[in-house]
């Protein structure tokens, strides 16, 4: 890590989720950082109620890093991103989740490949923190264990769960995050793909590591086959907005036959156990969102309209 004087701010969107946000703001107290090192945390609650804000006043009353609470009222999460950013003002901005916590070397480790292999973009990984009560069919299956790279592979498209941006990449941005993208999911990924559009050079870091906290209730088959949905229309969405006429025809043709294939598989998976079942079902709920991505068709995973 450079001895050069860093000022980096850690923005955190968060929703009713008191307790773990808690720990998510320990484990940021916690970092190791140099002298040279300066981290400010930036907390906007985008929840109307204000929910967030005991737990924040307690933590900036004691913490040695400034601490930044705000209020994004309308329910949408990419207005509550683009907000934090808009308190941002060091030479970094990172990302995190608010039920994730962060290794102690994860800020350092981010800049020393943001600094040492010049990468305007760094994403790490996301790892699972199960309950004691996890069922065996889920480590069977691996459903929340999400793809790990080599550190310096080079990336087209990212999340805000870990990443880490130099912020003189948004001068050059029209937009921020999407306010369409802001209920449904997938206004990171689609950031990140325009990031990528205009030259940035975007890395994978795998030794900077965070942890997701993966609650009892998203450990179901409703919850995996409603997510799988949901990530099936995102993709639709997001990759198919620049294609043809006649390439989304062929891409909706290519859906369908894997739909019915899938769907004709099923009764094997019945005999395979469930992790194996789940894992059809989402490849059928995957097509499923790909194929009904239409307005009227959206599942908001955060929020409804109506709210």
């Amino acid at each position: 890590m450079s001895d050069k004087p860093v000022d980096i701010d850690i923005c955190v969107a968060t929703y009713k989720r008191p307790d773990l946000l808690k720990k998510l703001l320990d484990s940021l107290l916690k970092q190791e950082c140099g002298q040279h090192l300066t981290l400010r945390i930036i907390v906007v609650d985008n929840d109307r109620e204000s929910s967030a804000r005991d737990v924040v006043e307690a933590y900036q009353a004691r913490s040695p890093m400034e601490i930044v609470y705000d209020i994004e009222p309308e329910q949408n999460i990419s207005l509550a991103r683009n907000r934090a950013m808009s308190h941002a003002r060091g030479d970094y901005i990172a990302f995190i989740d608010d039920d994730e916590i962060a290794a102690q070397d994860w800020i350092g480790n981010l800049l020393d490949t943001a600094q040492g292999l010049g990468a305007d973009v760094v994403f790490g990984p996301v790892l699972p923190l199960y309950t004691e009560d996890m069922p065996d069919w889920i480590i069977k299956g691996r459903f929340f264990e999400r793809p790990r790279y080599d550190t310096g592979t080079e990336m087209a498209h990212g999340g805000t769960g870990n990443v880490f941006l130099n912020r003189g990449l948004l001068v050059n941005l029209d937009n921020l995050f999407l306010y369409e993208f802001g209920l449904t999911g997938g206004g990171d990924t689609e950031f990140f793909m325009r990031v990528c559009e205009s030259g940035a050079r975007m890395l994978w870091c795998d030794s900077a590591i965070v942890y997701e906290h993966i609650p009892v209730e998203r450990m179901t088959i409703s919850w995996l086959v409603r997510r799988a949905y949901r990530g099936g229309q995102a993709g639709k969405r997001l990759f198919c907005r620049k294609m043809s006429r006649r390439r989304i025809i062929l891409w909706h043709i290519e859906k369908v036959a894997v739909l019915s294939l899938s769907i004709l598989v099923l009764p094997v998976g019945c005999l395979l156990g469930r992790a194996r079942l789940v894992r059809v079902l989402q490849r059928i709920a995957i097509c499923a969102g790909q194929l009904a991505g239409r307005e009227r068709f959206l599942f908001y995973e955060y929020g409804s309209p109506s709210t």
